[in-house]
């Protein structure tokens, strides 16, 4: 059902699916992240956690550039 409704998404809103997979791979990498870092600090490793977390924030960041590059063309297409 997960996986059909997101192909509803895709068909409704005529966004090209590599943006669909971006947003998936971001949440994914957000909800790893957040599972690393928490094992991390419940065995007292805080500043690891801390590492985690921000290197799970840079891949997230690399992977919406794409995402963030197509809303920025939109912007400047309704603008002209």
């Amino acid at each position: 059902p997960i996986l059909s409704a997101i192909q509803e998404i895709v068909e409704l809103t005529c966004l090209n699916s590599a943006l669909i997979e971006n947003i998936l791979k971001i949440v994914g990498i957000g909800y790893l992240t957040e599972f690393a870092s928490n094992i991390c600090l419940d065995s007292g490793n805080s500043s690891i956690a801390d590492k985690v977390q921000l290197a799970g924030k840079s891949f997230i960041l690399i992977t919406s550039l794409p995402i963030i590059t197509q809303l920025i063309q939109i912007v400047a297409g309704l603008l002209t």
